[in-house]
């Protein structure tokens, strides 16, 4: 029985190794299949610089306003305090204007609170520094 020139060619390409396998390739996907679902991919990911001010409009009302570096229009904007167990939880949303500014009005409790920016598809999850509030 002979075997087709095309045949021998692929047998010797394949022993030579300059095409792999079919089990070797089965392998390399289901690698690449679990470094996909892994989280350490996501931390791989560069993070955004996230300003965030405290400021005062009268003695009762007072203001968050801030800045998300290279965010894009309409980015979601999320701000969290820290409850009475040591949590953080999202309270008020807001979205940045077309230069990545954006603020939050009307804050009246006493309390940590930090500004969280979603992941997206070029930035892993990004947050601003603690501030603490006190009202008298």
């Amino acid at each position: 029985m002979r075997m087709p020139r095309t045949a021998i060619a692929v047998l010797a390409f394949c022993l030579i190794g300059l095409v792999p396998f079919a089990t070797s390739s089965s392998a390399t996907a289901t690698e690449v299949a679990a470094k996909a679902n892994d989280s350490s991919v996501a931390r791989a990911l560069p993070t955004r610089t996230v300003k965030f001010e405290f400021k005062a409009i009268s003695r009762t009302r007072y203001k968050f306003v801030g800045k998300v570096e290279k965010a894009t229009n309409k980015k979601i904007i999320l701000m969290r305090s820290k409850t009475k167990r040591g949590k953080y939880r999202a309270f008020k949303t807001t979205r940045t204007n077309e230069r990545g500014n954006y603020k939050f009005l009307g804050l009246r409790a006493t309390g940590w609170y930090h500004v969280k920016v979603p992941a997206d598809a070029r930035f892993a999850t990004s947050r601003s520094q603690l501030i603490r509030v006190f009202y008298t």
